[in-house]
């Protein structure tokens, strides 16, 4: 079941979240870790200063998602 967009990123993926930010992570899920990035950088109202899997956003992006309503 999807969550509402203010409980982030983590809250949403959980336990993959948590596996994809360890320090090293398996290498072999790169090519997932690099996907699954771009679709919460595309999808979520971030903000510089926010986080995805451990790494800063920079910019904020135009969100192609829904439009979030409070």
């Amino acid at each position: 079941m999807m969550g509402q967009p203010e409980e982030g990123p983590r809250k949403i993926f959980g336990s993959l979240y948590d596996l994809l930010i360890m320090d090293p992570y398996p290498k072999e899920l790169l090519p997932f870790r690099d996907i699954l990035q771009r679709h919460i950088l595309g999808t979520w109202p971030l903000a510089p200063g926010d986080e995805v899997l451990g790494e800063p956003v920079l910019r904020r992006a135009a969100c192609r998602g829904r439009q979030w309503r409070a």
